[in-house]
């Protein structure tokens, strides 16, 4: 089954996307990161922070306002899935999946296999969506959220075993 094609277009952010980045995390969160924290994010090796923009038309060129972002750690075998955010106006069109998707591909591309997250446990949006991904809770913190002393659940996902599903649902090679 062919999906159809996404309305948006994700990019790697750069030190030039970080005001823009900065507004679109305003817009889309409970609580922002402190000043100066996406700007190191940029600086390390082992991080990655990619941008989606939406296309103004189909197959047109995409707006120059981030929509979404997503930023993750690939440290030896561990995907460290740090923020997903999506503006408010682009919610509940599957933009939010997307990010994971990126961040899960690229995680595996450089050698990951097992994605942790911590998620606010009232954050009913992005709980359902990590476990209809097969996410599982493999922790609590309590207290974890500094700003209203929210906790947070640490969910888990093998990607080796989703990899095995991968191929087993594409069948043999023809070629």
């Amino acid at each position: 089954m062919l999906r159809p094609a996404s309305p948006f277009e994700l990019r790697r952010a750069t030190a030039d996307d970080l005001d823009a980045l900065l507004a679109l995390e305003a817009r889309s969160v409970q609580s922002c990161w402190p000043e100066g924290a996406y700007a190191r994010e940029l600086a390390l090796d082992h991080s990655e922070l990619w941008l989606a923009f939406e296309q103004q038309t189909p197959g047109g060129p995409p707006s120059s306002r981030p929509v979404g972002f997503v930023s993750f750690w690939v440290v030896g075998p561990e995907i460290s899935l740090l923020n997903i955010a999506v503006d408010p106006a682009s919610r509940r069109r599957g933009l939010g999946r997307r990010l994971l998707d990126l961040a899960e591909e690229r995680g595996r591309d450089r050698g990951g296999c097992v994605v942790f997250l911590e998620v606010r446990a009232g954050n009913e949006a992005a709980v359902t969506m990590y476990r209809r991904r097969g996410y599982l809770q493999v922790g609590i913190r309590k207290g974890y959220y500094a700003d209203n002393g929210e906790d947070a659940l640490v969910l888990s996902r093998e990607l080796v075993e989703q990899a095995r599903e991968d191929l087993l649902a594409a069948g043999p090679d023809d070629g």
